[in-house]
């Protein structure tokens, strides 16, 4: 191996990403699957756009690609496994190193992979590859030397074709994993890749400067997206702004409808036809029984994503239209303190940006029966109620609202419009909240935690141990 040749040149070594062809548990060519309109590929590639050189598709067959036109080299043992292709980039390399990824790993850092090239500069000779050690896990993304052909030929000879079994064979350095190595995507199947398209809905990557102590690096880091929705109500010839909001998009039509039950636009599930989107505007089609769109409904500007009620003409917080069942719904208070740490186990978008709020439904058993996050509390419970009145569960109850953060005011007033009797809080309640929550009839807890929570109003549906 000629390594100071390779340091001299501080070249770009060659990306051979494995692109393998149809994917038996995805049920389709995963490279060629869209997200955010662009192949998986794409995105895999992304990481590595300043530090390597060419990128060439290992695939199974030469018109694979096609249409992306991008260089292919055929692995002419498909659905061996990433031993095969790495055995095909090899030869197909000549000499020196060659970076080796696959097609469905997303959002790697690339200042690890930089350190990855730095080892691989640095390395002694005979060193043939470059990679992090888990075992029984394929080491990729990772950097491979063509001195280790030979090698991976015989023990693909010998029946071990893991990546991972042939680290030991070829002298590698190995190299610990980034920290935020648990926010890389992999895609599987077509639910995982459905999973990563609503988390990418939900937040951004940017790459930041990180400081810790006097060091700084440069990492990527995930933002919370935020964009304006205009929501407007139509009835017949009649239309109406209800206003604009500021959300995080995704559910955009659940989040309108449940913004115009709180409102007292839409009551039942048959006051709404049918929506009318774009990616920053939704109008909802109201039937003829349908309370008109008078300008009541409307707000003013902009509401906040942190403010149900900010923007509002006028706010009458004694005005509560109360849905709420009777006493008679009672649930255990060990069953209400663990639900936000169940709310808090599915807030994938949270983990991700640490900025999003999360409302969450469940039955009278503790099962969560649906979630949603969004930049705004209110959006967020907007979304959830609006989902369940279009899935025709309204009124909601025997229905408990899970809240992960602070119970503000609104929040209880929507709570009311959907019949749902009891809500329980991560953190506090407003004084205004607790007033809404005793005259619409509501079981309000805040502060809930396994060992403590305190009840604001209507304790008697709290079965005490």
């Amino acid at each position: 191996m000629n390594l100071q040749t390779d340091t001299q040149r501080n070249e770009q070594w060659p990306l051979y990403v494995l692109a393998g062809g149809k994917s038996s548990r995805f049920g389709a060519d995963k490279a060629l699957a869209l997200l955010d309109g662009e192949p998986l590929i794409a995105h895999a590639m992304k990481p590595f756009a300043a530090l390597a050189g060419p990128t060439v598709a290992v695939v199974d067959r030469a018109d694979r690609l096609a249409p992306l036109e991008l260089p292919v080299v055929v692995d002419r043992e498909p659905l061996c496994g990433p031993a095969h292709g790495l055995l095909t980039a090899l030869r197909h390399r000549g000499h020196g190193w060659l970076w080796l990824a696959p097609c469905d790993v997303l959002d790697i850092d690339p200042a690890w992979l930089a350190g990855l090239a730095g080892h691989a500069r640095l390395s002694a000779p005979g060193t043939c590859a470059v990679a992090w050690r888990v075992e029984r896990w394929q080491p990729l993304p990772s950097l491979w030397h063509t001195d280790a052909l030979p090698i991976v030929q015989t023990a693909l000879a010998q029946g071990r074709d893991a990546l991972w079994q042939l680290l030991d064979d070829v002298h590698a350095v190995a190299v610990p994993l980034p920290a935020a190595w648990s926010q890389v995507q992999r895609i599987d199947t077509q639910e995982s890749l459905q999973q990563v398209a609503h988390a990418r809905q939900l937040a951004r990557r940017r790459a930041v400067l990180h400081v810790r102590g006097s060091q700084a690096e440069v990492v990527l880091d995930a933002l919370a997206v935020e964009a304006p929705l205009q929501i407007g109500l139509a009835q017949g010839a009649l239309h109406r702004n209800l206003g604009i909001t500021l959300r995080t998009p995704g559910d955009d039509v659940a989040l309108a409808v449940g913004l115009a039950l709180a409102e007292g636009a839409i009551r039942v599930a048959g006051d709404f036809l049918r929506a009318e989107q774009t990616p920053d505007a939704v109008t909802l089609h109201l039937s003829a029984t349908a309370p008109p769109p008078i300008e009541a409904h409307e707000r003013l500007r902009m509401a906040s994503a942190a403010c149900g009620a900010c923007g509002k003409a006028e706010l009458d917080v004694t005005d509560v239209v109360s849905h709420v069942a009777s006493a008679d719904f009672k649930v255990p208070l060990a069953l209400l303190q663990r639900l936000p740490d169940v709310l808090r186990a599915r807030q994938a978008g949270f983990a991700a940006t640490g900025a999003l709020h999360a409302a969450g439904l469940f039955n009278a058993a503790g099962e969560l029966l649906d979630l949603r996050e969004d930049v705004g509390r209110h959006n967020a419970v907007d979304k959830l109620l609006g989902a369940a009145l279009l899935a025709g569960r309204l009124p909601l109850h025997a229905h408990i609202l899970v809240l992960s953060g602070r119970a503000a005011f609104e929040l209880l007033q929507k709570a009311a419009m959907a019949g749902v009797p009891v809500v329980v809080a991560v953190g506090a309640p407003s004084s205004l909240a607790v007033d809404v929550a005793e005259k619409a009839g509501i079981t309000l807890l805040g502060f809930v935690r396994p060992e403590r929570a305190n009840v604001y109003t209507h304790a008697l549906r709290v079965q005490m141990p």
